[in-house]
């Protein structure tokens, strides 16, 4: 008992912490970062509802499907829910859609409290209490219906926001592979982590209200807890990923690109072996975390254009059409055995080694190092989208 106690005050203080960290969290001072910034507040209101409960809970003994339990959880579940798409698409979280979400749990509330007062809430203290039919009057019968309602509508919106996120996380990804050339940017790891927590956190809470015992309910708190400091670190290092992803999503500076895309004058009627050429000559696909952007810029012509073509003559995305370059120039380097692998992937544009050596090996089929050694084994023919640039370098 004393140690089921004792979990939920370390709950309830680090959840108190993080809500304070998570209203100081340094964000840097622009317009477009606002949604972020209140998507802050509402984690914090979030960890603050929540430690909240658990000072409620300390005072209580387990049982199944408790009110306060029911509030708390579906308010996790719809906060954690749309502060994570937020973070892939600002776009989709309005005020309407946020209200949208909240009406059905301000219902519940209301049934709740009408509930109380005339059921003084029915103590489920046994899964067979759970067959309604149970209930000792008609209050009692409503009071388990209302619950078993509310539980379902919990586990219902976990499964839509989880649905809604990878859906966005989706677009997001092929948006990304036709804009930038960093990997770790078409990744987002740390939103992915950062969602994957919350989905582990609602999991274990359908656990947790359906655990009778205290050491079910002494452990589970525990693993509760890492996960929502594990998220909570993972939520606050969003803004050094920020600009990578709002570059790609926002409307404000899609329309800003589109509206550089208009300036500029075209002198003349590219085809796309030009563009390719020079993108090879001016090896501008070794700019580290080169977007099409900086291309089209740099080349004198629509980005739309250039996408297009990539996808149209290279039957690639812009993503994969940069890193089979940098693997074909990769490949020359290998050979004349001047650079280690380290400075080769720095050379031509890799911000990590890693992200290289996969790449390497996606295309030519085995690792860097393997391909150094065994160079004169290894009868490698580049597909057409390579030959360009090895005759170029040779």
């Amino acid at each position: 008992m004393a140690v089921f106690t004792f979990s939920y005050y370390i709950l309830l203080i680090v959840l108190l912490l993080f809500s304070v960290i998570f209203c100081f969290v340094p964000v840097p001072k622009v317009d477009s970062i606002k949604n972020y910034k209140i998507s802050l507040r509402l984690f914090s209101v979030s960890y603050i509802f929540l430690a909240v409960y658990c000072y409620i809970k300390i005072n209580k003994e387990p049982q199944l499907l408790g009110i306060p339990f029911l509030i708390a959880a579906s308010f996790q579940a719809i906060i954690l829910g749309l502060s994570h798409i937020n973070l892939i698409n600002s776009e989709k979280i309005t005020a309407k859609h946020v209200l949208h979400h909240f009406i059905p749990w301000f219902i519940f509330i209301l049934l709740g409290i009408i509930d109380f007062i005339f059921s003084a809430h029915y103590q489920l203290d046994s899964y067979n209490k759970l067959l309604f039919w149970n209930a000792d009057n008609a209050w009692h019968m409503y009071d388990i219906i209302l619950r078993e309602v509310w539980f379902i509508a919990y586990c219902f919106s976990t499964i839509y926001f989880g649905y809604r996120y990878f859906h966005e996380e989706h677009d997001y990804k092929i948006k990304a592979e036709n804009f930038t050339s960093e990997d770790a940017i078409v990744n987002i790891p740390v939103v992915h982590h950062s969602f994957l927590l919350a989905l582990a956190i609602a999991c274990t809470t359908v656990l947790i209200t359906t655990c009778l015992s205290w050491t079910g309910c002494t452990i589970l708190n525990y693993i509760i807890l890492l996960l929502y400091i594990g998220m909570g670190i993972l939520y606050i290092q969003y803004p050094r990923r920020y600009f990578e992803v709002s570059a790609i999503m926002l409307d404000e500076l899609q329309n800003v690109i589109q509206q550089k895309d208009q300036k500029i004058e075209q002198k003349q009627e590219l085809t796309w072996d030009t563009i390719r050429q020079q993108i090879i000559e001016k090896k501008l696909y070794r700019q580290k975390g080169v977007t099409i952007e900086d291309i089209a810029q740099e080349i004198g012509i629509n980005r739309t254009n250039i996408s297009n073509m990539v996808n149209t003559y290279e039957n690639v995305n812009f993503n994969s059409f940069i890193n089979s370059l940098r693997i074909a120039d990769a490949q020359i380097l290998l050979q004349e055995n001047k650079l280690t692998i380290a400075e080769i992937s720095d050379q031509i544009g890799y911000t990590e080694q890693g992200n290289f050596s996969r790449q390497f090996k996606q295309i030519v089929g085995c690792s860097p190092s393997a391909y150094r050694k065994e160079k004169e084994k290894l009868h490698f023919t580049p597909p057409p989208i390579l030959h360009n640039i090895l005759i170029f370098n040779n």
